[in-house]
């Protein structure tokens, strides 16, 4: 992020001090560089309190600076994967010649907005997914904002999941703005990851473009108990192009298996076999998961009777329409 200057010449300026302040939730500081800026011949030292979110930065030189435009880039991580996060950025201090100039800030402010700035790559998953109890596998698209002019030549990610919940199985580009790539995938469902490596060879061969989605990951649904949830995480993304380095912003999702009301076997129907298993439950011959006594529960009165297995009957004679 740049910090910026009105016209310092013969000011006889040599050396300034700036405080500045951020959150932490959104970013974290990890640096300064004088590259291309008006100051790119000076001394530059920072010190991080990435605890209180506040960076300390020091600069002299030996002749006065000169000119305006950027004095100095500060470099940020950036922590949050939740578009529309935003971070102040306020300049608490800034002092020039130890206080002999009179100095007037004015802040700034970074979002992470749902269009990216050009250069600026946003690769999320959908969040509140949901699927009924008893599904047993879903495909999950991995998306990206517009790549189009970016020559991407390759790409790595790593989503990470919960292996309670679900369990990887595999990956396709099919139907993916990167169809006419290589994929690599290796699935760890027993850490809850599944790494990705994408080969698009040379823009001359395939051109990554467009936006959309990138990848499908296919899951097995693991858990049939109601309301569990997975988040779905992007721990790491790296895009390879020839035009170099860009902003890469990650947005995570999430998944929850929803209640079937009825569907008590947790096959994602409700049939004669669910009235079959409330009465035998409440004969004592069946034991039922927290999760199916929920879902026989349609009568919703906190506990499954035979009012339920009653309702479930209607229901599938069509006595009753839900």
């Amino acid at each position: 992020m740049p910090v910026n200057v009105t016209d310092l010449t013969d000011l006889g300026v040599i050396s300034v001090d700036l405080i500045v302040s951020y959150d932490t939730n959104v970013l974290t500081a990890t640096g300064v560089t004088v590259t291309d800026t008006i100051a790119q011949d000076s001394l530059a030292l920072s010190n991080i309190d990435d605890q209180n979110g506040v960076i300390n930065i020091a600069m002299g030189r030996g002749t006065p600076f000169s000119g305006s435009g950027t004095l100095i880039f500060i470099v940020f991580d950036v922590d949050s994967n939740n578009l529309n996060d935003s971070s102040s950025l306020d300049i608490i201090e800034a002092s020039l010649n130890g206080g002999d100039v009179t100095t007037e800030t004015d802040s700034g402010k970074i979002t992470i907005v749902d269009t990216p700035p050009p250069g600026t790559v946003v690769i999320s998953v959908p969040k509140n997914l949901t699927v009924p109890s008893g599904t047993t596998t879903v495909r999950i698209p991995v998306n990206l904002s517009d790549v189009t002019g970016l020559d991407i030549i390759s790409t790595n990610l790593t989503l990470s999941y919960d292996a309670n919940v679900l369990s990887a199985i595999g990956a396709t580009l099919t139907g993916t703005i990167a169809a006419g790539g290589a994929m690599f995938v290796n699935p760890d469902n027993k850490n809850g990851k599944i790494y990705i490596a994408l080969l698009f060879s040379t823009p001359e061969l395939f051109v990554l473009s467009g936006s959309g989605a990138l990848v499908y990951i296919d899951f097995d649904v693991k858990s049939n108990t109601p309301n569990d949830n997975s988040l779905l995480s992007i721990t790491q993304a790296s895009f390879n192009s020839n035009l170099g380095e860009f902003t890469v912003v990650k947005s995570d999702g999430d998944i929850t298996v929803n209640v079937v009301y009825g569907d008590v076997s947790s096959d994602g129907k409700v049939t004669p076999y669910d009235v079959r298993l409330i009465l035998r439950y409440l004969a004592g011959l069946e034991a039922l998961s927290t999760g199916q006594i929920k879902a026989g529960d349609v009568s919703k009165n906190g506990k499954l009777t035979a009012l339920d297995a009653t309702l479930i009957f209607y229901y599938i004679t069509g006595l009753i329409p839900n």
